[in-house]
């Protein structure tokens, strides 16, 4: 079995960052370790079988295919590519942010 590049855009990695750093305002840098490292654990996971997960539904006709995967209240966003193997983190978002908003980072 393939395993696949995993690569955090920048985008994504400042989500993850906003995330863990509004956790850390909330008085609670334990939470926000927490948060970090099961994120990170997420997305590390996508070595393996990142098709596994739903295809993530998007209102326009998007440039390449999106899936995501939940952990607590956010959805990791991510597209895949086989030629080579890569698998491309685009953003983490808020499981209850609003649909526009999300597809306005995707390319």
């Amino acid at each position: 079995m393939a395993q696949y590049k995993v690569i955090i855009t920048a985008q994504a990695l400042n989500q993850l960052y906003l995330i863990v750093n509004y956790i850390q305002k909330q008085g609670s840098n334990q939470n926000a370790n927490i948060v970090y490292n099961g994120l990170i654990e997420i997305i590390e996971s996508l070595k393996i079988m990142p098709k596994r997960n739903p295809v993530y539904r998007t209102v326009e006709k998007k440039q390449y295919e999106y899936r995501y995967q939940s952990k607590w209240s956010f959805n990791i966003i991510y597209r895949i590519e086989e030629a080579p193997p890569k698998v491309y983190i685009v953003t983490i978002a808020g499981a209850a942010q609003d649909r526009v908003g999300i597809e306005s980072m995707l390319g």
